[in-house]
């Protein structure tokens, strides 16, 4: 199964659009996504999936982020 990086831009900076890891790795794996892990307390995630294209994937993301939290972020 591929592993893939999410990165996603401005997650807890400056106090701003703030996700706990765990809750964020919960959103994941709600996703359907395995082995969801974060990078410390900066919104990237590592995880495996077999969905979609990254272009898919960002979306699914980002919308999940918008439902669960409130806030969109941009992801790469």
């Amino acid at each position: 199964m591929p592993i893939i990086v999410a990165m996603m831009r401005g997650i807890n900076v400056g106090g701003q659009k703030i996700i706990r890891m765990e809750n964020l790795r919960a959103s994941f794996e709600a996703l359907g996504f395995r082995r969801a892990r974060s990078y410390v307390q900066s919104g990237n995630v590592v995880f495996e999936s077999t969905k979609a294209s990254p272009n898919g994937l960002s979306k699914i993301i980002g919308n999940k982020i918008l439902s669960d939290y409130g806030f969109s972020v941009p992801g790469f």
